[in-house]
């Protein structure tokens, strides 16, 4: 599934072999030397990259002291709940 310049990318999750589930990110890649095509794979481990959104995203939605929705939260609850 490589796009017209030998190049794909897509993210995936996969478990180890302890059983934790990495959040993974591949880049595949089709290069030629002389006339020859090699494909090149680079996996990288983006668990740490997705625990850090998720904390920030939950930093921007819920108060630090509480732990209860801010007023952004609050307000698309309540109007999702009016709505049904």
């Amino acid at each position: 599934a490589l796009d017209s310049e030998g190049f794909h990318e897509i993210d995936f999750s996969m478990a180890n072999r302890y059983g934790q589930v990495l959040n993974c990110h591949i880049t595949y890649r089709r290069i030629y030397v002389g006339q020859t095509a090699y494909y090149v794979g680079v996996v990288r481990d983006m668990s740490s990259v997705v625990e850090d959104r998720k904390q920030v995203a939950h930093l921007l939605n819920y108060d630090q002291l509480t732990g209860l929705p801010n007023r952004k939260v609050f307000l698309s609850q309540t109007s999702e709940l009016l709505l049904e």
